[in-house]
């Protein structure tokens, strides 16, 4: 995954199109959750996912940041060898 996935996911961290990036951070948080109780899923976590969240983290772009800052609980939670957090999602006929 480190060199397929990953790579192409982390290419699109400096894309010109805030939508992008910010699907960028959503991606990796998915993947963080997704490599938690992998071997090797903590370190993949540290050295490819952290660094790129902490630039999006400091992106121009509002949008961009949340979903980064979001990204990062969940990343953070697994590089702490904790499980990653749930979202629950509640739909409602609003």
């Amino acid at each position: 995954m480190r060199s397929s996935v990953l790579a192409t996911v982390t290419a699109l961290v400096s894309d010109r199109i805030p939508n992008i990036r910010f699907n960028v951070a959503k991606a990796l948080e998915v993947l963080s959750s997704a490599v938690a109780g992998q071997a090797g899923g903590k370190e993949i976590v540290v050295d490819g996912i952290l660094p790129n969240l902490e630039k999006l983290r400091a992106d121009p772009d509002a949008d961009v940041r949340f979903f980064a800052e979001k990204a990062t609980l969940t990343a953070q939670a697994v590089a702490n060898g904790e499980a990653p957090p749930v979202t629950e999602v509640v739909m409602t006929d609003a």
